[in-house]
């Protein structure tokens, strides 16, 4: 699979978690869509290492993640808060931008006279998603750095993401044990590209959520 089949592979299953939360709440339908939408931070968050890994431009990238963060929170909050503005929770694209900072940061002091750094400030992002009450929080921020040192290992990176899905058990519910199955798609990463997509990717986490909150007004 190339990384174009991954981020098509996660939008779907992205979009069926977002129905189920948003039409499905409480009712049976509701644990089997949000269960298939486990597997798809796992794959983001790798497909963020991997971008890191190749970008560059790590400013550009950063604006780009930021930019989308921003763009994303209104639409988000009105479709899990049913509120233009709350300062609750924030979306996934912070955690994100603060997981792609953390290796940034790292590959910045890894070799430096302050190499101590290296790890400080990735420490600190995790500090910081979880006083922002990102998705996900300081523990995805965690599986992204950690699924960049490990890069290359997929043995390594596998288990990063185990032991992540069921530390996040805590934080959020059992369904959350589904997300170490996206270990299998990403075991067939061919570490290809694939074709190049980013903005379609990036606007339709925003647009997704506009269309289901506009949608479900309607009914």
């Amino acid at each position: 699979m190339t990384g174009y089949s991954l981020k098509l592979m996660a939008i779907v299953l992205m979009l069926i978690d977002h129905i189920g939360f948003i039409f499905f709440y409480s009712r049976p339908e509701y644990y089997i869509l949000r269960g298939l939408g486990r597997l798809v931070f796992p794959i983001f968050a790798f497909l963020i290492a991997e971008g890191c890994h190749h970008t560059g431009n790590p400013q550009k990238y950063l604006a780009r993640l930021l930019a989308f963060a921003f763009l994303s929170e209104p639409i988000y909050d009105k479709a899990f808060s049913e509120v233009w503005l709350d300062n609750v929770y924030q979306n996934i694209f912070f955690t994100l931008f603060l997981g792609a900072v953390a290796v940034f940061l790292y590959r910045r002091f890894k070799y430096s006279s302050h190499k101590y750094l290296s790890y400080l400030f990735p420490f600190l992002m995790c500090i910081i998603a979880e006083v922002m009450n990102s998705d996900y929080g300081g523990l995805g921020v965690a599986l992204i750095f950690f699924l960049f040192l490990a890069r290359g290992r997929f043995s390594q990176q596998a288990g990063v993401i185990i032991l992540v899905n069921l530390a996040l058990v805590l934080r959020y519910s059992s369904l959350q044990l589904l997300g170490a199955f996206s270990i299998i798609p990403l075991y067939f990463y061919s570490g290809a590209r694939g074709r190049d997509m980013r903005y379609f990717f990036y606007l339709f986490y925003p647009a997704h959520l506009a269309f289901l909150t506009l949608l479900k007004g309607l009914i």
